[in-house]
């Protein structure tokens, strides 16, 4: 240690953020809610129904979880069933506190006589500021419980509270750990041609905050493909950089810089020049260029020469891809596939995703919407914790998912093909059946074509709230819209339905948003004796169920 280094004062430690609110106060002990398992998805049939999905019952035999409920109430219920520490990525888009009511468009399935759009609200987004700044505390205390050590968080939002929302992060996970502010492109349609004076710019970007737990975590760059490589053989650039580093002045074939630095430490540097001496060695005739070179020993090595001019420099190689920074203009954030005005597009999880976890590592989003988050870590081979508290919302992701595991399992590429569904509800004690709306009606026909083979045909199906909602009576019902499969978006059956848990083992998901459910359906029963479940989910996000004895 030089006597400088012995006499420098330590850099003064940053004090802690603390951010007050009225009514501010930490949320009580953890409060192990009950929940209730309705569903299984499992077209395998190969599970049981678990007792419980305590985290160290289900690392032996992983199956994805669904939750609807309160997000409070289960991130209790996780940290109360071993969670704690074990979550690797957490993706949340919780409401912006817009001061808007955003809505759900749906549309009925098939060809109908008229037009068959109609809005569903989805959540209101109105709020006091002291209120959603409790809101999100709550919740973001919790959330660090459950991240890893090596874990990473990202919290989307925008211009309405997010520089409130960043201080209350900061205050949770220190500021050591803030990583990156992202801009992501939101999608609005400029009207500033028909003003000559504006109030204030279209808003064109929403804000990702990305904080770590541990000021050590490292994650991958985030690179996409170049439209077009500029030096496809590669191109030598100046070894010297503007940045004022003492340590990194130090002589390499002859020069030692007096201000500034070289870019890598000595023995890297060194390395590269040896590696550069050794090509020159090699090089017999000056058909060997230097980048054909790099490719037959592998594509790894580094090189540094001095230049004709005296320059010392170190070779790039060529690249098909580019690194980016924080503003992701390239992509959309939003996406309008199923209805959601707040939707997130699948390209900015994949991005995210694929740079904060890698494959098996546990995501979790209780925030969840129509599941994009859950979709893609599905896709991309990662675990996944999804919850949201409307039953529609927890509905079409359950719908997304089965399309996603059905095409999965026929090219078997899937490591994790079953979910469960559970209910939080802190007041229910016992066991609790699927929910079945009774305002929704539906008939079927059973057929037993052999001692292990049924049929099953959907007769009709209404719902009173869709057709209010469209202005159709029941007595035009048939005129307005011929064929009643229009207004389902999903049939599921259990064939061996034990009156609680929902087994499903067949899944009509049609793909293609215009396409019809089959409605008539074969299939084998375990036994001769077997209670058949099929659920039948509507358009608008409600479901019945009917049951049979065979």
């Amino acid at each position: 240690m030089t006597c400088l280094e012995k006499n420098r004062s330590p850099l003064p430690r940053v004090a802690p953020v603390q951010v007050h609110w009225k009514g501010k106060q930490r949320p009580h002990a953890v409060t192990a809610f009950s929940s209730h398992l309705t569903e299984i998805f499992d077209p395998q049939r190969s599970v049981k129904a678990p007792s419980h999905f305590a985290y160290d019952s289900l690392k032996k035999e992983w199956h994805n979880l669904l939750f609807q409920g309160d997000n409070t109430q289960v991130l209790d219920l996780l940290l109360s069933n071993g969670f704690r520490d074990n979550i690797d990525f957490i993706y949340i888009d919780p409401p912006f506190n817009s001061g808007s009511d955003y809505v759900r468009t749906i549309k009925l399935r098939g060809a109908v006589t008229r037009p068959a759009l109609l809005q569903q609200t989805a959540y209101q987004d109105t709020w006091d500021t002291a209120a959603y700044l409790q809101f999100m505390y709550e919740r973001l205390l919790k959330l660090k419980e459950l991240l890893r050590d090596t874990g990473f968080l990202c919290v989307h939002l925008d211009y309405h509270v997010g520089h409130y929302v960043k201080l209350v992060l900061d205050e949770i996970f220190g500021q050591e750990n803030f990583r990156n502010e992202l801009i992501v492109k939101r999608v609005y349609k400029n009207l500033q041609g028909q003003f000559t004076e504006i109030k204030s710019l279209p808003q064109g970007h929403d804000v990702i905050y990305c904080y770590s737990k541990q000021p050590e975590t490292r994650f991958k760059p985030v690179t996409v493909e170049k439209e077009q490589v500029n030096h496809p053989q590669g191109y030598w650039k100046e070894f010297w950089s503007g940045a004022d580093r003492p340590t990194m002045r130090y002589p390499i074939l002859g020069v030692t810089p007096t201000a500034g630095q070289w870019k890598w430490r000595k023995t890297r540097a060194q390395q590269a020049v040896d590696n550069y001496n050794e090509y020159q060695r090699n090089r017999t005739s000056d058909t060997l260029s230097l980048y054909h070179y790099w490719m037959q020993t592998g594509c790894d090595k580094e090189f540094i020469r001095k230049s004709p001019t005296g320059k010392i420099e170190h070779w790039v190689p060529p690249s098909p891809r580019k690194f980016l920074d924080t503003v992701w203009s390239d992509i959309a954030s939003y996406s309008f596939d199923h209805g959601f005005r707040t939707e997130k597009s699948e390209e900015l999880l994949e991005r995210l995703l694929t740079a904060f976890s890698k494959p098996g590592d546990l995501v979790l989003d209780v925030f969840a919407g129509s599941g994009t988050t859950a979709r893609v870590a599905q896709l991309l081979g990662r675990r996944w914790i999804a919850c949201d508290v409307h039953p529609g919302a927890v509905q079409m992701t359950s719908r997304l998912l089965q399309q996603n595991i059905g095409e999965q399992l026929r090219t078997k590429t899937t490591r994790y093909p079953i979910f469960l569904i559970y209910q939080v509800n802190p007041q229910t004690r016992g066991k609790r059946t699927p929910s079945n709306n009774p305002s929704v009606r539906a008939t079927m026909t059973v057929e037993s074509l052999d001692n292990q083979n049924v049929r099953i045909t959907l007769d009709s199906f209404d719902s009173p709230i869709l057709l209010k909602s469209l202005g159709i009576s029941k007595k035009i019902l048939k005129e307005k819209i011929p064929d009643f499969r229009s207004m389902i978006d999903a049939v599921l059956i259990d064939p061996d339905y034990d009156g609680t848990v929902f087994h499903g083992s067949y899944a009509d998901v049609p793909l293609k948003k215009d396409a019809l459910v089959k409605g008539t359906y074969e299939f084998n029963i375990p036994r001769e004796h077997s209670t058949i479940g099929v659920k039948i989910l509507a358009v608008t996000g409600e479901e019945t169920m009917l049951v049979q004895k065979i």
